[in-house]
């Protein structure tokens, strides 16, 4: 299953019927020096980045302090950062031995950790909050993709009802967890709080995701128009409010 979250900026996102709001903010556009390709998928409080990067193969990046540092598990054939939290904790995935097999990790400390969800075929841990919880998504027999929840070293699987494939993209420091979900005809973005799932559907979309939720539970993601074209949302106090970056075909967020 494939995912996109490429966001240049940052931002402050139950649900609401009317027509999303645009919004102008100051975007700021950047690249690790020699890449071809990148997406920045993860923020925290200190305003340290984290993401991925293009450039004689894929790599994962910290940007901090102005400077990037490469985030690669040792034998990585192909690696990618996802998400952070306070602690500089960093999460993500990566490829290795010649294969397209995908294992989780968590750097803390300077050291790696591989993450697998026990019986699954593939694994990607995609956010961490303060207390070191992580989500993500795994593969299982059957190809069927639940997210998953790491929590004091037990795995919790993740899946709205009724759903083909559930994907958890973000959790904050409330537990809350965001992500997608596929209910057989379409994506949309789902919130877990308190052992309920709430879809999240942007008005008029054909596609919703949520990638990521913070303390005061806004939510980012993105949506599909009728046109065809991809916005960034932005989920605030029930409000969707549409990001574009100026000139962009598209804008997750």
């Amino acid at each position: 299953m494939k995912w996109q979250s490429v966001s240049v900026v940052v931002l402050s996102l139950v649900l609401n019927q009317g027509v999303p709001a645009q919004a102008d903010y100051v975007y700021r556009t950047f690249d690790p020096p020699g890449a071809s390709f990148s997406i920045a998928s993860g923020i925290n409080n200190s305003a340290q980045i984290v993401g991925e990067y293009t450039e004689a193969g894929n790599h994962g990046f910290l940007l901090s302090g102005g400077s990037y540092t490469t985030v690669e598990p040792p034998g990585a054939q192909a690696s990618f950062a996802v998400g952070n939290n306070d602690s500089a904790q960093i999460v993500g995935g990566y490829t290795s031995g010649g294969t397209i097999t995908l294992h989780g990790f968590v750097l803390s400390g300077g050291s790696y950790t591989l993450l697998n969800v026990p019986g699954s075929t593939d694994t990607v841990a995609k956010g961490i909050n303060s207390s070191g919880q992580i989500v993500g998504f795994s593969d299982v027999s059957g190809n069927k993709t639940y997210g998953f929840l790491l929590s004091g070293g037990s795995y919790m699987m993740l899946n709205v009802p009724g759903s083909a494939a559930t994907i958890a993209n973000g959790i904050n420091n409330a537990s809350q967890v965001v992500g997608q979900y596929f209910n057989g005809s379409r994506n949309m973005g789902f919130l877990l709080s308190g052992g309920s799932y709430t879809t999240l559907d942007v008005p008029g979309s054909t596609y919703t995701a949520a990638y990521g939720i913070n303390n005061a539970r806004q939510i980012v993601g993105d949506y599909i128009d009728a046109a065809g074209r991809m916005h960034g949302s932005l989920l605030s106090d029930g409000t969707y409010t549409t990001l574009n970056v100026p000139g962009a075909g598209t804008t997750p967020a």
